[in-house]
């Protein structure tokens, strides 16, 4: 799955996924969003430090980096897997609905992140 920059259609991120798994609930007040992700792994496709340039995708595409060139684009890690392990990212959202009785105050979400046998690059 790769992310475009919205408005220059510029690659921002790849991510791959092993298996995935989601579960969806909708109550009348709340959402509860339930995942599983094995073997995640995200790429950065700015280029940074010498991030591309949106405007010369707008100005040039042949120059620029799209969808039909974003090969050639270097790759750099920001997450992936520990060692030879399996990674498992968990999550769970709520959602509150406003008058939800769930709701705490000032606190309209809540979201609960397990991370197990993944490498984090901090650029």
């Amino acid at each position: 799955m790769n992310l475009h920059h919205q408005w220059a259609e510029a690659p921002v991120f790849e991510m791959g996924v092993g298996q995935s798994k989601f579960v969806f609930d909708m109550y009348y007040d709340h959402m509860i969003m339930r995942g599983e992700f094995t073997n995640l792994n995200l790429h950065d496709l700015t280029g940074y430090p010498q991030t591309h340039d949106p405007e010369t995708y707008k100005l040039d595409p042949i120059k620029g980096v799209s969808i039909d060139n974003i090969g050639t684009v270097p790759k750099r890690e920001i997450m992936g897997l520990r060692s030879d392990q399996e990674s498992l990212v968990i999550f769970e959202l709520e959602l509150y609905n406003p008058g939800c009785v769930l709701e705490e105050p000032e606190k309209d979400s809540d979201l609960r992140l397990i991370i197990d046998g993944v490498r984090l690059i901090y650029i």
